[in-house]
């Protein structure tokens, strides 16, 4: 051992060297045991200042051949200058550090980058002059091998430097996360080795949304794409944004479309297209990992990161020809990252902490934007280029309502309410059904008032079809008739679980043994409970009880009633090979006496729109589980088959497929959607959750006044629930409700 060798410990670590020749950083720290001031004694303890740097040309205003007699000639080239208003370098400090601490992983590592050298008198906001290390390179590791030391040039590099002693040194808040999958979307090419990792987003269940430059690459294009390093699925078409160019400036219109051969398993990531007013946002990226001796070369392999960013207004990354244009937003962190130590990962989804959704794409930007801005594409500008591709195209037998009609829902008004419009036309809140033309509505007026809901529209009298039957009548007024129960419901909700079970109905048989309940219903009006024709021919008999409330899922059963069966009626077209019409409606010999426990729901009764988000009843679990229809289109691709009837609608669960999260690693639930394995998703298993058909499928309509209005939109039909990709074919019950009335009546 050289007899001079220092021991190294938690205080004494050995500095890296900032080679390179540009300094980024606006300012620098010193340190030293200098004189505390003109004419003051040195410091027993070392002391360190924040300094600006300045140019050479401004400091040599300060520091020349005329000011300086050391100086020979005007500042050179190895030399820098720092300076501060009020700190300052003093005598006793020359040959000290001027050095700047960068981030590496969840440490802070000093970067020498100057030596203390001359000054003027300390502390009279003038220029001191140092020496820039990054000039002396060579040199340095020319002498420390002539005197013995093993070192080499690779040595030196900052990523190999910053990961020696880094269990040494002090730690704090890490700037990203590491993650098991940080890209949910991978493109692969057929025969020749892919450009930079690129990703994307999967918008749609058979579309990816990337970078227009991910796409080609060397005249060619990704065959397949991955998700999340598990899905391999072919692509069969790719659409380039029409004003993409890759000869110059191809920050512009960079964006592009990988329509998919299959739908995957997993659910897609719902794009933020407006703004946000938070500016905390993550993205994908890659930091390196080191094997073997940390003395010599290492071995590389890259593990994935979220990193945490910022957004930036727009002037502050003006770093292209023609500046950022509204499809452009900036983004970044104020701390330097050292060199290599994170990199992005190009088209990676920006997403918003806040709504959990991806905000753009990476488009360029180096150490994991810390230090320097980097720009990120914004989706939401082109939200109608998307919707051009993801939307079905309307056939020529459709028309499209006038883009300059003026749609209100007046949440005020319900069904059976008076309303008015501003021409003096007075006229009755009704279900769409019950209007005989809203297209004479949106002409006449350039306005459609509803009433609460899409499901129910302020009709003016001349347009009213008929006058309702005392059981339609029942059916329209359902949110003013039942308002004061839904109202106490409410107020007991979270105290009460059973409360959400109040329109849920059980049928059931007498048998030798005693009552068996086989099908699930659902109350519609105080006589009237649907359920579905296939769950009903089960059995070899008609029905002859209904067990109506709460089933016994959370409680004791105490808030049960039971009613008597009078009418069991099978839609008159069910087929029960195809299940066409697979619904049917039960007539109880008395009517119930409503109560907050027990009291009818009301019907969807619009044929043309469905809420987005709706809930289905478990009979197993006793769970609502989300459950969200599919565009016509979409399921049609799925099924290879056309659906001709409009009372069809295809639906998924909200955990099928298995859903990515915005914080872009496969979210492990109770499910067990996926099987996960050394850190591999190895396959995707069979669902859980199976439903019986005439199981209710709802729309829980909240408001602000804590009033949950639950409306029956379909019914359970079929499904594989163990297949892959399952579908759920359901029945929508606004087809039906003229039928409902009339075995009711």
């Amino acid at each position: 051992m050289h007899p001079y060798t220092v021991s190294q410990s938690e205080g004494v670590i050995p500095t890296c060297l900032w080679l390179d020749d540009s300094i980024p950083f606006s300012t620098l720290e010193v340190a030293g045991w200098g004189q505390t001031g003109f004419g003051k004694e040195k410091s027993n303890m070392l002391l360190k200042a924040e300094l600006k740097l300045m140019t050479n040309t401004d400091c040599a205003k300060y520091n020349n051949k005329r000011t300086q007699r050391r100086l020979g000639s005007d500042l050179a080239d190895h030399q820098l200058c720092a300076w501060d208003e009020v700190m300052d370098t003093c005598p006793g400090d020359s040959g000290g550090p001027l050095h700047y601490n960068l981030y590496y992983k969840h440490t802070k590592i000093p970067f020498l980058v100057g030596v203390t050298s001359f000054g003027k008198a300390c502390a009279v906001s003038q220029p001191g002059v140092y020496v820039k290390v990054a000039k002396f390179k060579q040199w340095i590791i020319e002498t420390l091998q002539e005197q013995g030391e093993q070192v080499t040039a690779f040595m030196f590099e900052p990523l190999a430097c910053a990961s020696r002693n880094s269990y040494t040194r002090a730690t704090f808040d890490r700037k990203f996360d590491e993650r098991m999958y940080v890209t949910s979307v991978q493109m692969l090419w057929p025969h020749q080795p892919p450009p930079d990792a690129c990703a994307g987003i999967l918008a749609e269940p058979d579309a990816v949304v990337t970078l227009a430059q991910c796409v080609t690459f060397n005249g060619t294009y990704p065959s397949r794409v991955k998700l999340f390093d598990s899905e391999v699925i072919d692509i069969t078409e790719i659409i380039v944004h029409p004003n993409y160019t890759k000869q110059a400036d191809r920050i512009y219109n960079n964006i592009a479309v990988l329509k998919l051969k299959t739908f995957s398993h997993f659910r897609p990531q719902c794009i933020l297209y407006g703004f946000s007013d938070y500016n905390k946002y993550q993205l994908p990226g890659f930091t390196p990992v080191s094997h073997g001796n940390n003395h010599l070369e290492v071995i590389r392999n890259d593990d994935p990161a979220l990193v945490k960013v910022m957004l930036y207004e727009n002037q502050t990354c003006n770093l292209t020809s023609r500046g950022l244009q509204d499809d452009h937003f900036c983004f970044g962190n104020k701390e330097f990252l050292v060199p290599g130590a994170c990199n992005l990962v190009l088209g990676g989804a920006i997403y918003n902490l806040v709504e959990q959704q991806p905000y753009g794409l990476h488009l360029f930007g180096r150490d994991c934007v810390f230090g320097e801005p980097s720009v990120g594409l914004r989706l939401g500008f082109y939200k109608p280029w998307l919707e051009s591709i993801f939307l079905p195209k309307k056939s020529n037998g459709e028309t499209s309502h006038t883009s300059d009609v003026l749609t209100f829902i007046d949440t005020d008004l319900f069904r059976g309410y008076r309303c008015s419009y501003s021409n003096g036309d007075v006229g009755i809140c009704v279900p769409v059904t019950d209007c005989s033309s809203i297209l004479y509505v949106e002409k006449m007026q350039r306005r459609v008032i509803f009433c609460r809901s899409t499901g129910v529209i302020c009709c003016p009298s001349k347009l009213l079809t008929r006058h309702p039957s005392e059981i339609e009548t029942e059916f329209n007024d359902c949110e003013a008739r039942y308002q004061h129960l839904r109202k106490e419901r409410g107020d007991k909700w979270k105290a009460d679980k059973s409360l959400q079970y109040s329109h849920t109905a059980s049928i059931g048989w007498h048998q030798e043994t005693g009552l068996k309940f086989e099908c699930l219903g659902y109350l519609i009006s105080t006589r009237g409970v649907v359920t579905a024709a296939s769950c009903l021919q089960k059995q070899p008999t008609d029905p002859t009880i209904v067990r109506l409330g709460e089933q016994g899922w959370n409680s004791e059963q105490a808030n049960l009633s039971y009613g008597l069966i009078e009418v069991t009626a099978i839609h008159p077209l069910y087929d029960e090979s195809s299940l066409e019409h697979d619904i049917a409606v039960i007539k109880l010999k008395e009517a119930i006496t409503p109560h907050v426990h027990l009291f009818p729901a009301c019907l969807w009764q619009n044929t043309t729109h469905l809420p987005v988000t709706q809930i289905i009843l478990n009979n197993e679990s006793g769970e609502f589980e989300d459950i969200h229809p599919l565009y016509k289109t979409d399921c049609e691709k799925r099924l290879n088959l056309s659906i001709t009837k409009p009372e069809i609608v295809c639906m998924n669960v909200d955990y099928e497929p298995c859903t990515l999260t915005n914080r872009v690693y496969l979210e492990y639930s109770f499910l067990n959607c996926l099987k996960i394995h050394q850190d591999k998703v190895t396959t995707v298993v069979s669902n859980r959750h199976c439903y019986q058909a005439g199981n209710p499928i709802v729309w829980r309509e909240e408001y602000e006044t804590e009033e949950p209005t639950d409306y029956l939109v379909s019914l359970y039909s079929h499904g594989d629930c163990n297949a892959q990709i399952s579908l759920r074919i359901v029945r929508r019950v606004a087809f039906y409700v003229e039928w409902f009335a009339k075995v009711l009546k």
